[in-house]
């Protein structure tokens, strides 16, 4: 049986070890699978506000201003003001107007097949609420190899009410049925606003658009 005595000298102590067996260098060996590491569920992953793309005609990126049914990326002051993804001024629209902005996001090579995929953003209205509504929603559509969209909305949650000065988190479930790391997907974010007021600017706004991921490694 190994063991081990001491023998202090000083502030050294001296440990002689009985029959302990080094371990040889090819247990060390190999790799770790991603079945062996502790799950981490609700890790998030970026969906920068810089990659979402207008689409009212051609993919483009979002310009600095808001106009018509598309978003607009505004900046603030650096340290205290961040950017934001914006509408245009809804005052007055008299019908539900639909800012809409799509991208493409891929399951990384940590992603547990089968296990929770959901997409988040902060929410909320500039300078003044809408007299009747405002909500936000996220469809996603899985693309197959060619790149082209397939099957139907894979996001289970309804709009969510986004009419408040106080920005709130707004968290959408994409059903993982079937999905595996690598996976590809194009996701649309619509922030529709109906105002029949006539008083000040109604501009809706979402903040650090991201996933939620269950992963291992």
């Amino acid at each position: 049986m190994a063991g081990a005595t001491g023998v202090i000298s000083g502030s050294a102590v001296t440990l002689t070890y009985t029959a302990f067996v080094i371990p040889g260098a090819g247990i060390c060996t190999g790799s770790w699978a991603r079945s062996l590491f502790t799950q981490d569920d609700g890790a998030k992953r970026d969906l920068s506000l810089d990659g979402w793309l207008s689409v009212a005609t051609n993919p483009a990126h979002l310009g600095a201003a808001a106009a018509g049914v598309v978003p607009g990326l505004v900046g603030g002051t650096w340290g205290t003001d961040p950017i934001s993804l914006r509408t245009a001024d809804q005052k007055a629209n008299g019908a539900v107007t639909s800012i809409v902005c799509q991208r493409e996001f891929q399951l990384p090579p940590e992603y547990v097949s089968g296990e929770t995929v959901q997409i988040q953003a902060r929410a909320g209205m500039v300078t003044t609420v809408a007299d009747t509504t405002a909500t936000l929603d996220f469809e996603v559509k899985k693309l197959d190899a060619d790149g082209d969209p397939t099957g139907s909305d894979l996001v289970t949650t309804a709009a969510e009410d986004i009419n408040s000065l106080t920005l709130a988190t707004k968290t959408f479930t994409i059903n993982p049925s079937g999905l595996v790391a690598g996976d590809r997907f194009t996701v649309q974010m619509t922030l529709a606003i109906r105002d029949n007021a006539t008083g000040t600017a109604v501009i809706g706004t979402a903040k650090n658009t991201e996933l939620l991921l269950d992963i291992k490694g």
